[in-house]
């Protein structure tokens, strides 16, 4: 078996048969694909079971509610396939985009293939908020420009997401690489990434896109009010820390791994503290436990990559690293919310 492709479904009865009639329609014979019920209360497992008789590529399993990444675990357990991908039960698998991701395997020493994918953000009326196009050239990536990479150093979210991916089985299984179950607050894909890349030796971008997600710009008010979102973060960060020790053996590294975890602690508090109008005793009080853990952590309150992230961008962060070091607080908040209000 050449490719596993792992579904999970949620109440996706709608959605589910335009997905798998589109990876059916894909230019590769040799491919399975799970679909995944997590305890739905629609028919989506009828659904399932129906597709699974009408083509013999199509497994169906069903399992008590446990959530997405738990649903993803129990594919990849599963799954027969070399090589395995994921798709989102209500996205779009574009055109050939297994045979675009199985070409980057086209030499032996690849562990790992991205491509390009498209981000459509809608709000509450369907209207396009965002639609983004990420794009990659045809490169080799290893050692530094890898890490890099890992870290997001180039704005361009190659690790952030699973669905433009494909992972060597073999990998996975050696190393008993799973989706974090604890999660609760999102970043499950972009930590299956890290300790998935952290076994890596060479990874291969192709160009082209292959997959649209659609995104609904909706929280959950529960969620917001939650601080819970800073145990996601603190998990993150030292099971992504402890993947990559080994390559944190420069100052350089050191500084790039601690500028990657404060942009993406930023990004959570900006979401959960700053945009749910919490207190400002509170929003200090998360922002001051988001930087010790960042400081803590990687050992430097120095950011890096000017080249990539742009001098201003990277001026702002410094500035609001080093105002966070003094224990200014409340500015380092302020120029959040007045950075925040230039983006816009």
């Amino acid at each position: 078996m050449k490719l596993s492709i792992i579904i999970p479904v949620y109440n996706g009865e709608k959605y589910i048969k335009k997905t798998v009639s589109q990876i059916l329609r894909q230019s590769v014979p040799d491919m399975e694909i799970l679909l995944i019920d997590d305890g739905s209360l629609d028919r989506s497992h009828a659904v399932c079971e129906e597709l699974a008789e009408a083509d013999f590529r199509v497994r169906s399993f069903t399992k008590t509610n446990g959530g997405i990444s738990n649903a993803r675990n129990l594919g990849m357990k599963y799954a027969k396939g070399d090589y395995i991908a994921f798709a989102d039960q209500d996205d779009e698998v574009l055109e050939n985009a297994y045979h675009t991701l199985l070409a980057g395997y086209s030499e032996n020493d690849i562990d790992f293939v991205i491509s390009g994918k498209t981000m459509q953000l809608i709000g509450e009326n369907n209207q396009i908020l965002e639609d983004r196009d990420y794009a990659y050239p045809n490169a080799r990536l290893s050692g530094n420009e890898l890490f890099k990479e890992i870290c997001n150093m180039n704005q361009n979210f190659s690790f952030a997401h699973i669905w433009n991916c494909l992972y060597r089985r073999d990998i996975i299984e050696k190393y008993h690489i799973q989706f974090d179950v604890s999660l609760k607050f999102g970043h499950e894909d972009t930590l299956f990434n890290i300790l998935y890349g952290s076994h890596c030796k060479s990874v291969q971008t192709v160009p082209g896109l292959v997959y649209k997600y659609t995104r609904r710009a909706k929280s959950s008010t529960s969620m917001m009010e939650n601080k819970g979102y800073i145990d996601d973060f603190s998990h993150i960060l030292n099971v992504s820390h402890q993947a990559l020790t080994q390559k944190l053996v420069t100052k350089e590294l050191k500084e790039t791994y601690y500028t990657f975890m404060l942009r993406m602690g930023l990004g959570l508090y900006r979401q959960y503290s700053i945009d749910a109008s919490k207190t400002g005793c509170e929003q200090n009080a998360e922002l001051k436990e988001i930087f010790q853990q960042c400081h803590s952590v990687s050992g430097t309150n120095r950011v890096t990559g000017y080249r990539e992230l742009g001098i201003a961008y990277l001026v702002f962060l410094q500035l609001l690293s080093f105002t966070l070091h003094l224990g200014f607080i409340a500015v380092a908040r302020d120029l959040i919310i007045f950075s925040g209000k230039r983006r816009k």
